[in-house]
């Protein structure tokens, strides 16, 4: 179609649309409508925490009836339109595993939307992911329960997309609120955060955004319990941070915090909430609540929907309602498309009217936007749809999480939530070209040396490899395929297990709980891992003592299996599995073997001539505590996959088997050594800086080792004897 008709037909439709408005309200003042329309209805559940307040339930309830009776005036006087009945469920006094069953199995419930909090969506989640409803959440957004069940994961066949998350992940929450804090002009900051679900993502991202940010982080604490919160804000309040942000599970938590800080006074922290605390508690209790600050997500500014909300209930909305508006409105939509096309899957309808990049843009949420986006529908054209919350685009690799969100800076004042400003994260500005939001790319990584070293390194006689998996049990899966995962690299390589020592507990591959007995994977879709593997050592016959006289080649009855090697040897030493800062940890010991034993380890087998060079690979979290153990050690590179205050990340969520499958890091090192061995040290240090989200990759020792942008990790990896 030519340009000059595409906008007459334009300008047609808007025609059309505004005269059929004004016909449909004239209709209703006189009350002498005359809908022509054939009506099919569809049943949609809305899970929301009623228990709460009343004040929440009276919110969602009136904007679910403001969204009905929009819909079903925008629709009247075309030949098809589709109702929506809506079922209310409260995800605060129901057992979610079982409604979540029973939601997901009802041939009347045609998409579910809910819940609010993270915790109980993925409860929820986990009943969805295999009966292909769809999963609509308004808010809740934690990293990891997006990440779990993601229509996309590395190292994984694509897979259906039934989660639509309407908010970005807690990752670009936590931006926010430290852009807060920066624009401010402070540089300390204090974290208190939930140990669930919905605290984790910012225990784990406000650490590595600080370090980006170049922000100090005095405390990062957490608390599971009544005492152990008491015990944390004591803490928190004392420090000398500027700001304390508070990621708290739920109001009641918040309003304690909020009270304990009239107690210490101008002294403490300023507080900054997360979006838990948008509660309608601390806005009615005086001094408590007074002064306080938060972020939280909210409707697009520019959308119009703040003010018509306000006109129309003569308050704001709160934090959630355009979220939840919009959650409907995307089933109805797509409900639409489906009745007009022909096409049968609701998820795929979701898909289809959120992914147009060419269209004409229509503001859709109102009676008017709708009327025309749904004209436009029934004529055959998908307009670009911008709800309250603004533009309604989905992660395009995973369809699983927007890539805008507004987020509102807000103070309590006079017992009124004041609107401070507005923040929004482009997800295309911010990620790489999968735009997804946990994958996007680290901007900073350490200097790398370059020089010539003068160092004579000796030709290579022989290779060594010590694999260590220093956990055990079913939930600790991932660490046991780290190493099968390096283990495998190895053999492909065309190393031989007389000079492999595989430590780990070699108890995952007949678990009760895992249905692919006999094997172990790194990703649900991917090879069994276990095939033809010689375990040397079960971890549970071993302590962390004995790593060392195995490195030492000290052997013995109780140690058979040592490295034999000598200075004309090159040691790789990989560990995955648990850490604290300054330790690895060892089955149930936290603290096993500390950063004091590795290097002591280290330096006696410099002393003995115990390698050539020797390259230390580590997992854990914190890992750079230990990794740095290697600085001035002749011949020793260590790659971490953290800094020292950093958890290292998951990855690959198996909703079978209900555990994570593998690490980040592993898999990228694994990923990028299988690709081309033969990569430069510096190559490969770039792309896991770029593909370990969530943590920074460290690298420690290069003047002592060589240059890493003409050297290559072939010589540990690619067996050469």
């Amino acid at each position: 179609m030519r340009r000059n008709e595409m906008n007459i037909r334009r300008l047609c439709l808007w025609l059309l649309a505004l005269l059929l408005l004004a016909a449909c309200g004239k209709d209703d003042d006189e009350g002498k409508n005359r809908s022509v329309t054939e009506w099919e209805t569809r049943k949609v559940a809305i899970i929301a925490p009623y228990h709460q307040s009343q004040d929440i339930q009276n919110r969602l309830e009136r904007t679910a009836k403001w969204f009905q009776d929009n819909f079903e005036v925008a629709q009247k006087n075309l030949k098809q339109g589709i109702k929506l009945e809506l079922e209310w469920h409260d995800e605060e006094a129901e057992d979610m595993k079982a409604l979540g069953h029973e939601l997901a199995t009802r041939e009347d419930i045609v998409a579910v939307i809910g819940p609010k909090y993270s915790v109980q969506l993925d409860v929820l989640a986990s009943e969805y992911a295999t009966s292909g409803k769809p999963l609509i959440a308004p808010v809740a957004s934690a990293e990891e329960v997006i990440r779990k069940y993601s229509a996309s994961e590395a190292g994984t066949k694509e897979k259906t997309p039934f989660l639509w998350s309407l908010t970005e992940t807690d990752i670009s929450q936590s931006e926010v609120l430290l852009s807060v804090v920066t624009g401010a002009g402070d540089k300390r900051i204090a974290l208190l955060s939930s140990d669930d679900t919905y605290g984790k993502t910012f225990n784990e991202w406000i650490p590595f955004l600080a370090h980006e940010l170049d922000l100090e982080l005095v405390a990062n604490l957490t608390y599971h319990d009544e005492a152990s919160l008491h015990s944390a804000i004591a803490k928190l309040l004392a420090t000398d941070a500027d700001y304390a942000i508070c990621a708290l599970a739920n109001s009641t938590d918040v309003v304690y915090v909020a009270q304990q800080r009239l107690t210490a006074g101008d002294q403490a922290p300023r507080l900054l909430f997360t979006d838990s605390s948008m509660n309608p508690d601390l806005m009615h209790m005086d001094e408590v609540g007074e002064g306080i600050e938060g972020v939280s997500m909210y409707a697009d500014p520019l959308s119009g929907f703040q003010l018509s909300y306000n006109q129309r209930f003569n308050v704001p909305p709160d934090g959630s309602e355009a979220q939840y508006y919009d959650a409907l409105m995307l089933v109805g939509f797509a409900a639409f498309y489906c009745q007009h096309t022909g096409e049968t899957n609701i998820n795929e309808a979701i898909r289809i009217i959120t992914s147009q990049t060419d269209g004409y843009p229509v503001n859709a949420w109102d009676k008017m936007g709708m009327q025309l986006y749904l004209t436009y529908v029934e004529d055959g054209i998908l307009p670009n749809l911008r709800g309250a919350t603004g533009n309604i685009k989905f992660d395009q690799e995973a369809f699983t999480t927007v890539l805008y969100t507004v987020y509102a800076h807000w103070l309590i004042h006079n017992g009124d939530v004041v609107t401070i400003d507005y923040a929004s994260r482009d997800g295309n500005g911010r990620t790489t070209a999968t735009m997804a939001s946990w994958k996007w790319r680290a901007q900073q990584m350490q200097d790398v040396y370059d020089e010539e070293t003068t160092i004579e390194f000796g030709k290579v006689t022989s290779q060594w490899a010590v694999l260590v998996a220093g956990s055990y049990g079913w939930d600790n899966y991932r660490h046991q395929t780290d190493v099968l995962n390096m283990y495998q690299l190895l053999k492909n390589f065309g190393w031989d297990d007389e000079h492999i020592i595989l430590i780990m507990n070699d108890d995952i591959a007949h678990d009760p709980n895992n249905q692919y007995t006999g094997e172990v994977r790194a990703s649900p879709d991917g090879e069994n891992l276990y095939h033809d593997v010689v375990v040397d050592y079960r971890a549970d016959t071993l302590s962390h003592t004995d790593i060392r006289p195995i490195l030492l080649g000290q052997q013995s009855n109780h140690l058979p299996q040592v490295v034999h090697a000598d200075s004309g040897s090159n040691l790789l030493l990989y560990w995955s599995g648990h850490g604290r800062q300054g330790y690895f940890s060892w089955m149930d010991n936290k603290r096993a073997l500390s950063d004091e034993q590795l290097r002591e380890t280290l330096q006696q087998m410099e002393t003995s001539n115990g390698y050539r060079k020797l390259l230390l690979c580590t997992e854990p979290c914190y890992s750079a505590s230990m990794a740095k153990m290697t600085e001035g050690i002749t011949g020793a590179l260590a790659i971490a996959s953290s800094s020292e205050l950093e958890s290292s990340f998951a990855d690959n969520y198996s909703v079978a088997l209900k555990i994570w499958m593998s690490d980040r890091f592993t898999n990228n090192l694994i990923t990028c050594l299988t690709a081309n061995p033969a990569m430069t040290y510096k190559e490969l240090y770039s792309y896991l800086v770029s593909h370990t989200m969530g943590s920074h990759v460290h690298i420690y020792n290069a003047p002592l080792f060589g240059n890493l942008y003409r050297d290559d990790p072939s010589e540990f990896f690619v067996y050469r004897n």
